[in-house]
């Protein structure tokens, strides 16, 4: 969950447009000159970031709103049928697929051998590099989100209103926050406090050694959900929201900066 734009010129032009039968909802992800990148027609596309040409298509078993992961040369992703798909980055050939027991929105994320993500069938899966099941624990709503990682430890918010964390070796659930909203977004961290904008309108910083709230971010005239995930800059964190507006905010004390 993390990563950098390099230099982009003053005037931008397409540089190439790769087209598919049905449109792309999620997110690419870009990963040693390819793109991979997954779409509501159920597939899971390789295409060279160069040219845009496609290198190889996945079949996967239904439409594909999840952002693809990469790891160790491997594209995750899971589909709207509830089937996480493990595919050779290379080939574009199965490695394995795993069935969750709804759509998978989530992109995975990972500590060591282990695969993380959420589902909507209510429960944050952990998975080994097998495909195998390590553990899952249960939650009162949908896992949009992503799970961050930070020391061993899990975090995941969902749309029952809670930020949890979890210990990935163990599967065991450490602590438990109350944030009263649904959260879609991926909790972004550090120096032990988490941001992440919620259904209720609002970003929101949660002190994880306290477990309380620090403070909430709403836009004074325009209030739409946030549904993405923040960036953090050096003393100010970026987030777009549903009011089609991206917000600065200051990390200190969640006032505005400025909103574009």
């Amino acid at each position: 969950l993390h990563g950098r734009a390099g230099a982009l010129p003053e005037k931008l032009a397409p540089l190439w447009m790769f087209e598919v039968e049905e449109g792309i909802e999620a997110g690419a992800a870009i990963v040693d000159g390819v793109v991979y990148v997954g779409a509501l027609d159920g597939r899971l596309y390789a295409v060279a970031l160069a040219d845009g040409s496609r290198m190889w298509a996945y079949e996967a078993t239904d439409e594909i709103k999840a952002s693809p992961s990469v790891h160790k040369g491997v594209v995750y992703v899971g589909d709207a049928s509830g089937v996480f798909h493990a595919v050779d980055a290379a080939t574009g050939k199965a490695r394995w697929t795993f069935e969750a027991e709804s759509e998978i929105v989530s992109s995975a994320n990972f500590h060591d051998d282990r695969i993380l993500f959420g589902s909507n069938d209510q429960f944050l899966y952990c998975l080994k590099t097998d495909g195998s099941l390590a553990w899952k624990i249960e939650t009162g709503g949908y896992v949009y989100g992503t799970p961050s990682i930070v020391e061993g430890t899990a975090y995941s918010a969902g749309c029952d209103g809670y930020l949890r964390a979890i210990d990935i070796a163990s599967g065991e659930e450490k602590q438990q926050i109350l944030l009263n909203a649904y959260i879609g977004a991926s909790p972004a961290i550090r120096d032990g406090v988490a941001y992440m904008g919620t259904f209720e309108n609002q970003v929101v910083a949660v002190d994880l050694r306290k477990g309380e709230q620090i403070w909430a971010y709403e836009n004074p005239e325009r209030q739409f959900p946030y549904l993405s995930s923040a960036a953090l800059g050096e003393d100010r964190l970026f987030v777009g929201g549903r009011d089609k507006s991206v917000h600065a905010i200051k990390l200190e004390d969640g006032s505005p900066l400025w909103s574009y």
